[in-house]
Parts: C-alpha cells; structure tokens; sequence
C-alpha cells in the first residue's frame, strides 16, 4: 500500500517541521 507509506512519510514530515 504505497498510499498508506505516503500519508505517512507525509505525517513524520509534519511532526518534524
């Protein structure tokens, strides 16, 4: 499910920033 990954990468992402 690489839409799963992507919503994901996309959440980490957030947190980071």
């Amino acid at each position: 499910m690489p839409e799963l990954a992507r919503t994901t990468s996309s959440s980490t992402a957030r947190s980071a920033s």
